[in-house]
């Protein structure tokens, strides 16, 4: 089993997004120094506890402030953007980081209905064509031949993983032989035979020939068991 990190960039009671940014670096940093395998940052809107609103860009500070560990995001909700502008933000990113990223996309409104209403180009956000829009990206990220041509130009394709808290997301993910990641820690009481149902009917694909899974849930650590149960009520808040 592989560990990793999501990081969400909490902002402290009297903190500042700017401190949130940097302790997001100083934990990039101790977890490739500790061998975790990913490290992962998310996207969230109107969240006045949570820094993170653009993974796409704090990606290139995380990798920056690294040298080996995988960075990717968790993840593009890629219902409000354009697939092409997604894949040339990401072959940017690949180009300064070669074989290290990894491109999670979700359907999640990741905020509330109205801030979702604001960040569609039509005020519609697109959660219906989200299929669509993930075979989309994978077409302009893996043909070479496809026009208009992404920009920069890539040399290989960081992989698509498909971010989920349904059976749903586990079906999508199978049908496109795609990597899946389940949210346990949005999701704690759905089937805890969803991974089983994934792999069961999982089609090979031109990015992935065998099932990967991804298990996310929340950690709390402290220097002391208690100190930890006392952090770990505001998350029922």
């Amino acid at each position: 089993m592989k560990l990793s990190i999501l990081d969400q960039s909490p902002i402290r009671e009297g903190g500042t997004p700017r401190q949130a940014f940097q302790e997001t670096l100083t934990l990039a940093r101790k977890a490739e120094a500790m061998n975790y395998h990913r490290f992962w940052v998310s996207e969230h809107h109107n969240a006045h506890c949570l820094a993170g609103s653009a993974p796409e860009v704090l990606l290139a500070a995380v990798g920056a402030a690294t040298e080996q560990i995988r960075i990717g995001s968790g993840g593009i909700m890629l219902p409000y953007y354009s697939a092409f502008k997604v894949a040339e933000a990401f072959s940017v990113l690949t180009n300064l980081y070669p074989d290290r990223v990894d491109l999670g996309v979700g359907r999640a409104p990741g905020g509330d209905m109205k801030t979702a209403q604001v960040l569609a180009t039509d005020g519609i956000p697109k959660f219906e064509r989200f299929p669509q829009l993930v075979e989309e990206l994978g077409i302009m990220l893996r043909d070479r031949d496809f026009q208009p041509r992404i920009t920069p130009p890539l040399t290989a394709s960081p992989p698509i993983w498909m971010l989920g808290s349904s059976p749903e997301s586990a079906q999508l993910a199978a049908r496109l032989g795609l990597p899946y990641n389940f949210a346990l820690f949005i999701n704690s009481k759905i089937d805890p035979h969803i991974f089983e149902f994934y792999r069961k009917h999982f089609e090979p694909s031109e990015q992935a020939t065998t099932p990967q899974t991804c298990l996310t849930i929340n950690v709390i650590c402290a220097d002391t068991t208690e100190e930890a149960r006392q952090l770990s009520l505001s998350r029922d808040l």
